[in-house]
């Protein structure tokens, strides 16, 4: 009950919850999202080199997206977290695709002693974003618990 009030609040005062932004990917998992990331990336013109189960991705993927004018993306999924790397030069497009599906960069709450993840469970947010040295960049997903 008081959840929905304060849910009525935000919807009066124009507000929107941050678990909304990305409902649409809620309770689904992982591998779902990127199916949906895949066929966006191909849409925009990406080679999408097959998902790969590794730790990391293969140096010979990195250095072919790294390429200059690349247009070849990788996914990775381990679990509860995804990677996606594009060329560096791509990455707004990424970005934008990422944006465009809800999924936004993850928000934290700091804590007495830890600091506590404000994502509702099943949510998929951005984790973090790394430019590699080859011309790579990278962006890994995870789904809160």
């Amino acid at each position: 009950m008081k959840k929905l009030l304060i849910e009525r609040f935000q919807q009066l005062a124009g507000l929107k919850p941050l678990y909304t932004l990305n409902e649409e990917y809620k309770g689904t998992d992982l591998l779902e999202a990127l199916k949906d990331l895949q066929k966006r990336l191909t849409a925009e013109s990406f080679n999408v080199a097959p998902l790969q189960k590794d730790n990391e991705f293969k140096k010979e993927i990195t250095d072919k997206v790294g390429a200059d004018g690349s247009k070849l993306a990788a996914l990775l999924l381990q679990g509860d977290i995804a990677k996606i790397v594009v060329n560096e030069m791509a990455s707004p497009q990424l970005d934008k695709i990422l944006k465009e599906m809800g999924l936004e960069d993850s928000k934290f709450t700091p804590g007495e002693k830890i600091a506590t993840s404000a994502q509702e469970p099943g949510s998929i947010s951005v984790d973090h974003r790394q430019k590699y040295p080859k011309g790579c960049y990278q962006i890994s997903l995870t789904q809160a618990k």
